[in-house]
Parts: C-alpha cells; sequence; structure tokens
C-alpha cells in the first residue's frame, strides 16, 4: 500500500511546479515601468511644499483651515453656535435651493435625452441584429459595417469632454441652460449606446432565434425578444449615467450657466470660501441622494 511521498519529494516537485509556471514578464515590465514614470513625473513637478505649511497670516493650507473655510458667524471670538443655524438658512434661501433644484434639472434633462439616445442606437450596434440574415447564423459584411458606424459614432460623442462641448455650445445658445443640457446628453448618449448595445449582444440568443424561426423582424426581434431581457441592465446603466450627469452639471456651472457650480465659482472670485463649501456641501448631498435612489431601483431589478 502506497503512503504519501515524503515531505522532501512534495517540496521539489513544488519548485518543479513553480519554476516552470507561466512567467508573467509583460505585468512585472508594466508595473516597473509605471513606477519610473510616477518618480519621472514627480521630479518633473516644481512642488511647492511651503506654501501648504505658510503662516495662518499668508494663503496657505494652514489660513484656509483656520480663518477662510470657518463660517462666518463663527470667526470672532465669543461667538455663538445658536448664530449658525440662520446664516445656513440664509445661504440655502438665496442660492442653495435655486442651485441644486436647477442642477438637478439640467442632469435629468440631459440624462432623458441621452437614455433615448442609447435606446434607438442599441440595436444598430448590435452585429448579429444588423446581419443580413439576423440570428440565423449569417453575420453579412453589410451588418458588420452597420453595427461599426454605430459603434464609432458613439465613441467620437463620448470622446469628447462635457466641458469642451458646453464651453463650444454657449457661443451658439447663450444665456440658457441648452449647452449643459446638450453636452452631457451628447457624451452620455454615446456611452449609453455602447453600453445598450453590448447588452443587447450579450443576452441570450436562443429566444431571439425562436422568434426569428417563428417569422419575426428585425424590430420584432429587438422589441420582444433582446430588449425585455436587457431592460434591467438598461435601467442600471441609465440611472448611473444620471448620478454622473448631477456631478458633470455643477462642474458645468463654472462656464456660466446657472447650477452649483456657478455660483461655487462666484463666490470663490468673491474670496467668500465659507459660503462656497456650503454650496459644495450641497452639491455633495445632492449626488449621495440620486446614488440612493439608483442603489433603491438596482437593488429592486436584482431581486
Amino acid at each position: 500500500m502506497n503512503g504519501p511521498p515524503p515531505p522532501h519529494d512534495v517540496q521539489a516537485r513544488l519548485r518543479a511546479l513553480h519554476a516552470r509556471r507561466p512567467k508573467a514578464r509583460l505585468a512585472w515590465a508594466s508595473v516597473w515601468l509605471l513606477g519610473l514614470a510616477t518618480l519621472w513625473s514627480w521630479g518633473s513637478l516644481s512642488w511647492s511644499w511651503g506654501r501648504f505649511f505658510a503662516p495662518a497670516d499668508q494663503p496657505g493650507l494652514r489660513r484656509f483651515l483656520q480663518r477662510d473655510a470657518m463660517p462666518f458667524p463663527l470667526r470672532d471670538e465669543g461667538s455663538s453656535w445658536k448664530e449658525l443655524g440662520p446664516w445656513l438658512a440664509n445661504i440655502w434661501r438665496t442660492m442653495g435651493q435655486e442651485a441644486m433644484l436647477a442642477t438637478l434639472w439640467i442632469a435629468l434633462a440631459a440624462s432623458v435625452l441621452a437614455g433615448a439616445f442609447g435606446l434607438l442606437a442599441a440595436p444598430f450596434a448590435n452585429h448579429r441584429l444588423m446581419a443580413e440574415r439576423p440570428y440565423e447564423g449569417g453575420e453579412a459584411s453589410r451588418g458588420r459595417g452597420v453595427a461599426t458606424l454605430t459603434r464609432l459614432g458613439c465613441l467620437v460623442m463620448r470622446g469628447i469632454p462635457e466641458y469642451v462641448l458646453a464651453f463650444l455650445l454657449i457661443t451658439l445658445l447663450t444665456h440658457s441652460v441648452w449647452p449643459a443640457v446638450l453636452a452631457l446628453a451628447i457624451h452620455n448618449g454615446g456611452i449609453l449606446g455602447r453600453l445598450f448595445g453590448e447588452t443587447l449582444e450579450d443576452v441570450p440568443a436562443r429566444p431571439l432565434e425562436a422568434l426569428r424561426g417563428a417569422g419575426a423582424r428585425r424590430s420584432g426581434l429587438w422589441l420582444f425578444g433582446g430588449a425585455p431581457q436587457a431592460f434591467n441592465r438598461w435601467l442600471a446603466f441609465y440611472f448611473y449615467r444620471l448620478e454622473t450627469c448631477v456631478r458633470e452639471a455643477t462642474v458645468l456651472g463654472m462656464l456660466g450657466i446657472l447650477s452649483i457650480g456657478y455660483y461655487v465659482k462666484e463666490l470663490r472670485a468673491r474670496q467668500f470660501y465659507d459660503e462656497m463649501l456650503v454650496l459644495v456641501a450641497c452639491g455633495g448631498l445632492l449626488v449621495m441622494l440620486m446614488d440612493g435612489v439608483s442603489g433603491v431601483v438596482r437593488g429592486r431589478l436584482r431581486r
């Protein structure tokens, strides 16, 4: 009866297996190159760490934390926390409420347009659905060309940053929120178009093949076969991009479009850093609220 091999034989076998394992040379080379590039970039920048720890009477992190970021009612000696409530209420009444609502409306309008474009682009980005004989095993060049062009268009749309798009659109659509809405819709429409198309390709093919065998056309395959299977994931992607639209709508306000970013820029210019931080907190609260709504919806979809 054979017993277990001696411990030294086991160790020898493990060493032999370790020596024959595939060497991850590319991965290690990438790590070393990344480390060298990081060191080179740090060495190329002109750091001025002393600015962070400048005396309290000079601009720097210490002055910002001890003086500028301190709420105005609490700066003087003998001030009371009771004065903080009316001060916050005044900021909310004069700026916060309008800024949060404007940011939310911009994000909602842009995300709806982006989602509509994603739904329209999804079937055209599906190689099998755009084939000459969809879901019959044939994928002709015509179908591949339509899907490739659709995906290329989505790539171009999402490749241009929202800030650049809004900056260009402001010259055409001044004194309105449309530059922000369209910039967010174009960028996120390209993202959702690609994601919706990829999701549609990943759904089980057998129901679509059965529909095709029953005589369904391309539109029927999409409406009654692909879309119902992909809908839950589409909705999850949509809510994720809605959160992003809320955050980006805040940033686009710095171009002069009414949103939280508009007031942040104005308060920064006047060096009212305490009020500016309150508006920044309002933006963070809005993103957290949208994240909570998105999480609830996605959780229910998973169940």
